[in-house]
């Protein structure tokens, strides 16, 4: 996965589409691509990569119920096997009610809610008034913090 050049801040992140679906004995399943589909890559982009993560699923099941959603991530690490002990989840929902989900994962426990409503700007840029922030989440690695 590459890092992103499209955050509005200097900061260097990296910009996924976590893909969740069920699989045919109703377990949510999930698989990340690259980039944020349909805001910063077009879905025709990633469509083989997609299509080979349900078709794996569907022949280790037998079956695939493809309801899908997708959720955009921005993350200041490559993935979550190099996140650091603690971090901060804020999760927003995109402000025309449609159901979209971004996650902006932050390195640490931060509290302070106009700290995170800054960085999260930062990142984000005029693109902050698309959404809403919906909660905060704090993890610690081997946790739920």
């Amino acid at each position: 996965m590459s890092t992103s050049e499209q955050s509005a801040s200097s900061e260097q992140t990296t910009r996924v589409t976590t893909v969740v679906f069920y699989d045919a004995y109703g377990n949510e399943q999930s698989f990340e691509v690259p980039g944020w589909i349909g805001i910063t890559s077009k879905l025709a982009d990633q469509a083989g990569e997609i299509a080979a993560h349900l078709s794996e699923s569907e022949e280790k099941t037998g079956h695939l119920d493809t309801t899908l959603q997708q959720i955009y991530v921005e993350r200041p690490y490559r993935d979550l096997s190099t996140a650091p002990k603690d971090i901060t989840v804020v999760v927003l929902r995109r402000a025309d009610e449609s159901g979209m989900r971004m996650l902006q994962e932050f390195a640490g426990r931060l509290d302070d809610l106009t700290l995170l409503a800054a960085l999260v700007h930062g990142r984000l840029g005029a693109s902050i008034a698309d959404w809403r922030f919906d909660e905060v989440l704090a993890f610690t690695r081997g946790g739920e913090g």
